[in-house]
């Protein structure tokens, strides 16, 4: 059909119908032809007219139409739905458990909720292993009572100037006997120190031939630290994991330290300690997220195990953190102990604890 045959589709309002596509295909009369495009009402009508020029006007293809669109007679519908009654009368029957067991007693069972862990079951966890899933239950500290990044980083930005007594004896606390316990028979020195994000790190190339890091959680890769959180939490816990140099690790948890991502932090931290529970670095900052997130019993844990620990690097900030961790504790007494400690051996952190007295 060309072009000028369908400019004369449009002055009649009736209707094409399938008599007229057969006749419209099986005659060569133009004149007929004429006469049933006249009677072509609209242009979807003219659209119609195309498909069927390109099926030859066989209007037989709408056979298996006409079927799917062919009303249901009542008995019939009658007939199917009864039987897919049936149908599923028999599949309940089948498929219903059943009432009959070996045991002739049968007891109800309740299924229940399990009970959330409070936070206050965290210390409880007797193996000292903070797992991801206790982490998620920690509470952040209000932000007064936190240590602050930037503090941390004048501190020891400050201690890089005064640089400190390097004879210093700090003694492991002892909560037990209030009072710090006999020095013991361990190598304790001031190991090579670097700085990331003016963040003071033990710096164990110089001590470790080889190190790697397996992951306790899942690892994420290309994802910026501030994103890195939420991207964990929809990550499945049968990813692989796979080991991580010590150092790539480690800078990447300091990242996240020091956009005070404490938990995912900490998770990191103690994914080191799981492969070396004496490392400095990781006892130190883990102590510093468990102070920020109120879990001071467990903080002062990590500050002990720093300075019972081969290196001394963090010895003088582990001792005052213990100080700060009794005194949120509500243990004065012992806090005062430790302040008195820590002016007597005139340290770095002196000044601070003589505020801490008045």
């Amino acid at each position: 059909m060309n072009s000028s045959q369908f400019n004369k589709m449009f002055d009649s309002t009736s209707k094409l119908s399938r008599e007229d596509i057969t006749a419209y295909g099986n005659t060569t009369d133009e004149r007929v032809k004429h006469s049933i495009e006249l009677n072509t009402s609209d242009p979807f009508e003219s659209d119609a007219m195309d498909g069927w020029e390109e099926l030859s006007y066989d209007i037989s293809k709408m056979n298996s139409l006409d079927k799917k669109l062919t009303p249901t007679t009542p008995i019939k519908s009658f007939i199917i739905g009864g039987t897919l009654v049936a149908l599923v009368g028999v599949a309940l029957f089948v498929l219903a458990p059943s009432n009959k067991t070996n045991n002739p007693k049968t007891e109800k069972v309740e299924l229940t909720e399990p009970k959330p862990i409070k936070n206050q079951d965290l210390s409880n966890n007797t193996e000292g292993i903070n797992t991801p899933e206790l982490i998620e239950l920690m509470s952040l500290a209000p932000k007064e009572k936190q240590i602050e990044i930037q503090t941390i980083q004048n501190n020891f930005q400050e201690q890089k100037v005064i640089k400190a007594p390097e004879k210093l004896k700090i003694l492991p606390f002892n909560r037990i006997e209030n009072k710090s316990q006999p020095s013991l028979n361990r190598s304790h020195k001031r190991a090579k120190e670097i700085y990331i994000f003016n963040l003071k790190l033990v710096d164990y190339k110089k001590y470790r031939s080889s190190s790697r890091i397996k992951p306790n959680t899942p690892v994420l890769t290309g994802t910026r630290a501030n994103k890195e959180q939420e991207a964990m939490k929809n990550t499945e816990e049968s990813e692989i994991r796979i080991e991580i140099p010590y150092t790539t690790y480690i800078n990447k948890a300091l990242e996240v330290f020091s956009l005070e991502q404490y938990k995912l932090a900490l998770k990191k931290f103690e994914s080191v300690l799981s492969t070396y529970p004496d490392d400095a670095n990781a006892n130190f900052y883990a102590g510093l997220c468990l102070f920020n997130l109120s879990e001071y019993n467990k903080a002062i844990d990590a500050f002990r195990n720093c300075i019972l620990g081969p290196f001394s690097n963090f010895d003088e900030e582990s001792q005052w953190m213990i100080a700060l961790s009794l005194q949120e504790l509500g243990e004065e007494q012992q806090a005062v102990v430790q302040f008195k400690t820590i002016i007597q051996q005139g340290g770095f952190y002196k000044k601070q604890a003589v505020e801490k007295l008045k």
